[in-house]
């Protein structure tokens, strides 16, 4: 049983000869563990498997959980004896666990006939702590072990970004140093050297109005049905849980509890209006709904064919685009082009401003300046040097 609030999948389940288990990946807020529940039946003529069956199973078995990333959390039935200091078969349990990094937190009696045999085991290096265990009631020969599981978020990623206030320049200084730089002064008939000016033009008065400023951003999940009414109620609900923990009357928390639940209806409508929004978008194309994947739930795989050796599906790869180029090299090489080129018309300014300004505003790794920078000073300085970059890469003078 758990709560509806939880996450809760079964991964898997089975049995070996002194043990049985099942492993479950749970969900709470964000925060995900493994929980694996095992019982080891006693030792009895329907059953004669030892204890040291059982330490040598077991022990194969945590091995393959200890190097799990998420906190793991066993607990169940082990019918060992852990309460009684001198148990032979206990101290060897417990050796056990040390060796592994875990840790046992039951201690007391959870049997009616007395010792504790329900444990509750957690790693000592996942930062998970198990507060104030104990048995709570008995519903058969067994009791409820009741504990508080205080576990610490995860650490969010931190991601070093750099970047450029480019809506900080002042364009006005800017055109005015671009105007009085080499670029817009000096007259150049190499387009090689005509190019080499504009980029490093731009570039040094890039960084001078826009420095590179480096920023730490800390990255966090994105959940787009976020909204202001969401932003208010988390604020009022915090508020009336730090009312309530200062009062510990019962009407603050019952206000606190009707906010919890507020809260939670809300976010739950916001996400079932968001993702019904994006089903309304693909407007019956099923191709577009198939790859939503946040409703399908289908992720896609690896898009490369099966292979056993990268470095010979690389080879094949590039095999297959030399051959490919070969092949319309053999059949283009008896085409012949009768049509020359020996004559163009120079375009007026305004003709180059105004196919500047069409073109996309997009940006490269190697552009000096953004596209829309260019864009903002093609009236006073840059047409001039896209009219001259357009000339002499169309006249003969060698570039």
């Amino acid at each position: 049983m758990c709560r509806d609030n939880m996450g809760l999948k079964k991964l898997c389940a089975g049995e070996k000869q002194s043990l049985e288990f099942s492993k479950y990946s749970v969900i709470i807020d964000s925060r995900r563990f493994h929980v694996i529940i095992v019982y080891r039946p006693p030792y009895s003529e329907q059953h004669p498997v030892t204890v040291n069956t059982f330490l040598s199973e077991f022990s194969n078995f945590l091995e393959t959980l200890v190097l799990c990333s998420e906190p793991i959390l066993i607990c169940g039935d082990f019918n060992i004896h852990v309460d009684v200091q001198n148990d032979v078969d206990a101290i060897k349990f417990l050796e056990l666990l040390e060796s592994m990094g875990l840790e046992n937190h039951v201690f007391f009696q959870t049997h009616e006939s007395g010792h504790a045999l329900d444990l509750v085991i957690t790693s000592s290096t996942d930062g998970v702590k198990i507060e104030n265990p104990l048995a709570n009631c008995y519903i058969s020969d067994h009791s409820f072990v009741r504990c508080f599981l205080a576990a610490p978020k995860p650490d969010l990623a931190v991601k070093q970004i750099s970047y450029c206030k480019y809506k900080s320049i002042d364009f006005d200084q800017f055109k005015a140093d671009l105007s009085a730089s080499p670029l817009c002064t000096e007259d150049f008939t190499d387009v090689s050297l005509l190019a080499k000016c504009y980029e490093d033009t731009l570039s040094d008065l890039i960084d001078k109005h826009a420095p590179l400023v480096n920023k730490t951003r800390i990255i966090r999940p994105v959940q787009p049905w976020r909204c202001d009414s969401i932003r208010d109620l988390k604020l009022e609900k915090r508020h009336l849980e730090a009312k309530w923990r200062s009062s510990k009357s019962d009407s603050d928390r019952d206000k606190l509890k009707k906010a919890r639940n507020v809260l939670a209806n809300t976010i739950e409508q916001k996400r079932v209006e968001y993702y019904s929004d994006m089903v309304e978008q693909c407007e019956g194309d099923q191709r577009k709904l198939f790859n939503v994947k946040e409703i399908s739930g289908v992720y896609t795989e690896n898009p490369l064919p099966e292979h056993d050796n990268a470095h010979q599906l690389a080879n094949c790869f590039g095999e297959f685009f030399v051959t490919k180029v070969k092949t319309i090299q053999e059949v283009t090489e008896e085409v012949t082009c009768h049509s020359t080129f020996n004559k163009f018309e120079a375009l007026s300014e305004d003709e180059v401003r105004k196919l500047v300004r069409l073109s996309a505003s997009k940006q490269g790794m190697s552009d000096p300046a953004p596209t829309w920078v260019v864009k903002h000073c093609i009236d006073t300085t840059t047409v001039g040097y896209f009219s001259r970059f357009l000339e002499n890469c169309c006249s003969n003078t060698p570039a």
